[in-house]
């Protein structure tokens, strides 16, 4: 799908489209078991294998490919239009959200953000075209799709503090903004992130152990990592809980974390 924006007989703006996700059953398995990737579906795909967003296989959505305004009327609220005009069509089309991915930078995660798209999921890997992180940002249209952006969102905003200490190490302390958990004053300090209810652990708790990470694995129990040794817990974890395990370090309790 295609829309530009025009000044007199001119197009000064372009933005392109297409339709993902809408799968059946059948399908949904396949790819979520791994046997089938389908091209022109990053969105749908990503969400549901990456981000354990299994429904979003089922949701149709809008994603934003490219949005391109002519350099001499930038910055003039054109852009925006069009994703809303965008926005209007895929809902009146029965969609469920549209959405977008991109190489994440703080201008662009403004303009993203001013729209009312919220972050997802933020790819693990620098992307070798963008030279960035990718993020996958959603904005509800129905209720099927309002649901799972709230459920996305939150999931993400959770779980991005303990990421930082670890995969996203080397997002600039901007970026790492997005998630409310961390304060202003955190993140140019680059402290360590704690989440919302979490608390310290007691020095004497943990005498030879100074500093706690946390791990995750995707369908996979939690481990807890002791020195050299990583041990699996006899029953497994739902994938959303996080842990908090000790690792030997010359740090100081105060960044010890329960």
């Amino acid at each position: 799908e295609l829309w530009l924006a025009y000044r007199g007989e001119l197009p000064v703006a372009v933005l392109l489209g297409g339709v993902e996700g809408g799968f059946d059953g059948a399908m949904s398995e396949a790819i979520l078991l791994g046997r089938r990737r389908l091209h022109g579906h990053l969105l749908a795909q990503s969400l549901a294998v990456h981000a354990g967003l299994e429904d979003a296989l089922a949701r149709r959505v809008l994603r934003v490919m490219r949005v391109a305004v002519h350099p001499q009327v930038q910055r003039q609220g054109i852009g925006s239009r069009l994703v809303n005009a965008a926005a209007q069509w895929a809902e009146s089309e029965g969609l469920d959200a549209v959405g977008c991915a991109y190489g994440v930078d703080e201008p662009l995660l403004r303009f993203w953000s001013a729209l009312g798209l919220q972050p997802m999921r933020l790819g693990v890997r620098v992307d070798p075209a963008s030279a960035a992180h990718t993020l996958f940002m959603v904005r509800g249209l129905s209720a099927a799709g309002r649901r799972l952006v709230d459920r996305g969102s939150r999931q993400f905003r959770r779980d991005l503090p303990w990421a930082l200490a670890d995969v996203h190490s080397d997002l600039p302390p901007a970026l790492a903004a997005v998630t409310p958990t961390a304060s202003a004053a955190s993140v140019r300090a680059g402290a360590v992130f704690r989440p919302t209810g979490s608390r310290r652990m007691p020095a004497a708790s943990c005498p030879a152990a100074r500093s706690c990470s946390a791990t995750r694995k995707r369908w996979a129990s939690l481990h807890t990592t002791s020195g050299a040794l990583t041990v699996a817990p006899s029953t497994p974890s739902s994938r959303a809980a996080v842990a908090c395990s000790r690792v030997s370090s010359p740090t100081s309790d105060r960044n010890c974390l329960g």
